[in-house]
């Protein structure tokens, strides 16, 4: 087989093993138990946030909400009334305006002798012109007391025209009378409380919205909600959001967006808009599949928790430093093992050779988190000649180092977490070359070349030791693929920001969509590793 054959052969099959890992990595997470999904959508969200995840995340799509309602957000930062105002307009031109009232409670301080409670405009949401409505107010106390001695009444402000006093009387635990609004617009309400024996005063503030009976072309869609074609509410999960919804059509166009304005209890005049929400709907299998395979073929592997940002950039921030500490610390430790190993296979048998692989195999052996926490005790903490962690790259100061101190610094940093990888990992390459040239010098082709009178270093290194090499080279270009991963325990004792860090602080974080595309690219480099050493 040629060597395009090869390579053409050796790529398809890449491409298939790494579909092959994607395939049942999708499985695995499908049939976990429970809502899979929770896996990969943070914790702590809001239902509207939750849904922007799993869209993003593949696992549902957008799609226009049931219904023909308008919706938009205000903000409500203090107490009080809210005059809301909202501009319907079609696609031919018609417009009205439409009027809803929002009430943020009034806050009394504990202890007070008087709380307001259960401020009501019945019906509460959708009124018209003309319709009756029951203005009532149920007071608390801090004491024992009869409230039916109470005084009440209501300061009514209409959108124009003058103040109406409206004396409540009790009944049934709550103090109202009824009021009828004679025009479209807000109706600011003051609802005062009085104990006539101790002299003891309470006020809060209430509103209500009537709006026009004939708003034609446009029409009320009463049916869609329960609460009526205009109301407000407040936004889940929030304390300083409301939302409005309007719900109308029009017999002669299209409505698009609408215009909101907010009048604060403050006097402030706010505009916000309207529009039809989307609502996330789930995805069938097949289709989260491919948006999950095409997302981690292309590197989209959505956002971390801790960070919010994209997952591909901070790998990509972290490959730099691993690379140069575990590519360095690879081609220094093969080095190394293929010398001392072919060393040891020439003086064979001799006390060097028995002391050489004792030293190895306890090297080889040795815990690799207590030897970097030995070697940061004695060269950092005790003679204080390396520093404890971090990469470097700046002075005292903080300000960024250039040039040769940039890289000495760099250097500087690297070097113990560089002896932890190279003094326990070349001990493996030692060993295996050896064992590897001891079998290949009992060859018949090591015999001839000795016959043709060939010097023993020659036979050694140029016939022997090439041949000897081939499960090295396997090895290290394996090795060189798992390079990407970092050393998750060396890199964490010694701080160095790479990939085996990150595995650590993520994986500790419940940060699952960086531990994953992590985790992909480690598999991505094992079997492009393995395509290498073939």
């Amino acid at each position: 087989m040629g060597l395009r054959s090869f390579l053409i052969k050796r790529a398809a099959q890449t491409v298939v093993t790494i579909v092959v890992v994607l395939v049942l990595m999708f499985v695995l997470f499908r049939l976990m138990p429970g809502d899979p999904v929770s896996f990969l959508i943070q914790p702590g969200l809001t239902p509207q946030e939750r849904d922007a995840q799993r869209v993003a995340y593949g696992f549902a799509r957008w799609e226009s909400a049931p219904g023909v309602f308008k919706t938009g957000s205000f903000t409500i930062p203090d107490p009080g009334l809210y005059a809301l105002t909202v501009d319907v307009h079609d696609s031919k031109g018609n417009t009205v305006n439409l009027h809803a009232a929002y009430v943020a409670p009034k806050v009394f301080a504990p202890g007070s002798p008087i709380f307001l409670r259960g401020l009501s405009a019945e019906p509460s949401q959708h009124v018209l012109v003309g319709d009756p409505v029951t203005l009532s107010v149920r007071p608390l106390t801090s004491v024992p007391t009869n409230i039916s001695t109470f005084e009440a009444w209501a300061r009514v402000t209409p959108p124009s025209g003058p103040v109406s006093n409206l004396t409540l009387t009790f009944a049934g635990g709550l103090f109202s009378a009824n009021y009828t609004p004679t025009t479209s617009g807000v109706y600011a309400v003051e609802f005062d409380v009085r104990n006539p024996t101790t002299g003891d005063f309470a006020s809060a503030p209430f509103g209500f919205a009537a709006n026009p009976v004939d708003i034609t072309p446009f029409s009320y869609v009463t049916g869609e909600d329960p609460r009526g074609a205009i109301f407000t509410a407040p936004v889940a999960y929030t304390r300083s959001i409301a939302e409005v919804y309007v719900i109308v059509r029009s017999s002669q166009g299209d409505l698009g967006d609408l215009l909101g304005h907010v009048l604060t209890p403050r006097g402030a005049t706010n505009e916000f808009a309207l529009n039809h929400p989307l609502v996330a709907v789930d995805r069938p299998v097949w289709e989260e599949f491919w948006y999950y395979l095409a997302g981690m073929l292309t590197g989209s592997f959505g956002n971390s928790f801790q960070t919010g940002r994209p997952v591909s950039s901070e790998i990509r921030e972290r490959v730099g430093p691993t690379l140069l500490l575990f590519g360095t610390a690879t081609i220094v430790s093969v080095l190394i093992g293929i010398g001392g190993g072919v060393l040891l296979a020439w003086f064979r048998g001799s006390r060097g050779e028995i002391a050489a692989i004792v030293s190895s195999l306890f090297f080889y052996s040795m815990p690799i988190f207590w030897f970097g926490i030995i070697l940061l005790f004695v060269f950092a903490y005790t003679l204080r000649l390396f520093p404890f962690g971090g990469i470097g790259g700046v002075d005292a100061s903080g300000n960024p180092l250039t040039g040769f101190s940039y890289a000495g610094d760099i250097l500087w940093h690297m070097s113990l977490p560089l002896a932890n990888l190279v003094i326990l990992n070349f001990a493996g390459y030692v060993l295996l070359m050896r064992n590897s040239l001891l079998e290949v010098l009992g060859e018949d082709f090591v015999t001839v070349a000795r016959a043709k009178g060939l010097k023993e270093r020659t036979v050694m290194y140029k016939h022997a030791a090439r041949n000897a090499m081939l499960p090295v080279t396997t090895v290290t270009a394996i090795a060189m693929a798992t390079v990407i991963s970092g050393g998750v325990l060396t890199e964490t004792i010694f701080s160095w920001p790479g990939m085996g860090f990150y595995f650590v602080a993520r994986t500790l974080g419940q940060d699952f969509p960086a531990v994953q595309g992590a985790f992909f690219i480690l598999a991505l480099l094992t079997v492009l590793g393995n395509v290498v050493a073939d």
